[in-house]
């Protein structure tokens, strides 16, 4: 099971990635899940999606999961499935400094 993720606009500069495929082993797993898995992938980089304690979304960060904004869903526990595309766009831009 793999998931696609993208990287968009100023977060794709950011994070020097702009799409790739994370790998389950399981038929189940949740937006959550895909965190864990970019965790040790992108490093650091990760605290400026989330906050980890308790786990949640930036208000920055906009997050889609094929297509439809994940607030629109149930948010971290946003169940994905195989082949599903996570899609990362941050609503700052324009010179900002928000990323360094």
């Amino acid at each position: 099971m793999s998931v696609i993720v993208k990287f968009l606009a100023s977060l794709e500069k950011f994070i020097g990635i702009d799409q790739l495929s994370i790998e389950f082993d399981t038929a189940y797993f949740t937006l959550q899940d895909l965190f864990q898995k970019l965790a040790p992938i992108i490093g650091a980089k990760l605290n400026y999606l989330i906050t980890e304690d308790p786990m949640t979304l930036k208000p920055e960060i906009l997050v889609f999961i094929n297509n439809k904004e994940c607030q629109a869903l149930q948010e971290l526990k946003t169940p994905l499935f195989d082949g599903t595309q996570v899609t990362f766009l941050s609503t700052i831009h324009g010179g900002s400094n928000s990323f360094r």
